[in-house]
């Protein structure tokens, strides 16, 4: 299916309450990886 590989993750799951669930925990998991990608430095200005 190679029409499906450009589609964002939320329109694979669609708009079910299980989808949104998983949207919601991948999102969260990306903005861990990403806020540990930049380092150290955001970590204290989370921690307000």
């Amino acid at each position: 299916n190679s029409t499906d590989q450009g589609k964002p993750f939320i329109q694979v799951h669609g708009n079910t309450d299980t989808a949104k669930i998983m949207d919601e925990i991948t999102g969260r998991i990306m903005q861990r990886v990403e806020s540990k990608k930049e380092g150290q430095g955001k970590e204290k200005i989370c921690q307000r």
